[in-house]
């Protein structure tokens, strides 16, 4: 869990969680370098600086990034700290602000040199205000965006009514559906009332008591996994749900192909 729990936090969670958006990667020759890790390391490291503020407040952040090494990283989680996490931004900016200005103060009379340095901090700050605004202004002009569904999520859900309606009419009420990934699951279960669930080793599925089906197309550790339970792709049911944003669903009866 540690192997992967920490890159995931290093990038692009923490920066994520404090800036607004994922920083991505930049080529540099031959290598792709992940530029949010800089910022993510700063951001958990101005939090951790709180200790010396106040002790709770540190052990806070502490306790929060501890949790996600050994169990889940989500950049939701992050939002229990948050406030902790910008205030430690301030705090090391205007650290660096006096003890850099300071030490010029001490050793150069040279006022533009010193006036540029004076300005960083607060460049730096204004830009973490900048990124995140701009983050909350495409989120509203998301929401308030028509057809809602055709921007929310760049039109991920788009095809959530066809894909509800195929549900209704193709499958019986008792149905599993085997679905591409954990959110649509979600959705499609509130939705058509069926069992829409991602295939993985935490879906307790018995193919014995259960009528299965399956909504292609699904990743191939899903098929790898229905391989062990004893579970195929059958044959197509009904038309596939096309859209202009998404990729061509099929639904399909699940087939046993032998005792797991």
């Amino acid at each position: 869990m540690l192997g992967h729990n920490l890159p995931e936090i290093l990038h692009p969670a923490a920066a994520e969680a404090v800036f607004g958006f994922d920083f991505g990667h930049v080529r540099v020759g031959p290598w792709w370098v992940p530029v949010g890790v800089v910022p993510s390391l700063l951001s958990i490291g101005a939090g951790l600086l709180l200790l010396r503020r106040r002790l709770l407040w540190g052990m806070w952040v502490a306790m929060s990034v501890a949790m996600m090494l050994v169990t889940l990283v989500e950049v939701r989680y992050f939002l229990q700290v948050l406030p902790l996490l910008l205030y430690g931004w301030w705090l090391m900016l205007v650290w660096a602000e006096r003890r850099v200005i300071g030490r010029l103060n001490a050793s150069s009379p040279q006022l533009p040199v010193r006036w540029v340095i004076a300005l960083l901090p607060l460049t730096a700050f204004m830009a973490l205000v900048t990124v995140n605004a701009g983050r909350a202004l495409s989120l509203v002009v998301e929401q308030r965006s028509a057809p809602f569904l055709d921007g929310y999520r760049r039109g991920k859900y788009a095809l959530v009514p066809e894909l509800t309606q195929m549900l209704h009419t193709q499958t019986p009420e008792n149905a599993w559906v085997l679905v591409p990934e954990r959110q649509l699951g979600r959705v499609l279960t509130y939705t058509s009332g069926r069992y829409a669930v991602e295939p993985g080793p935490v879906t307790q599925l018995n193919p014995e008591l259960q009528t299965v089906y399956v909504l292609e197309p699904l990743e191939d550790d899903a098929l790898k996994w229905m391989k062990i339970l004893g579970l195929g792709v059958g044959e197509p049911v009904g038309e596939p749900v096309r859209g202009r944003r998404e990729r061509e669903y099929q639904l399909h009866r699940a087939l046993k192909v032998r005792s797991p």
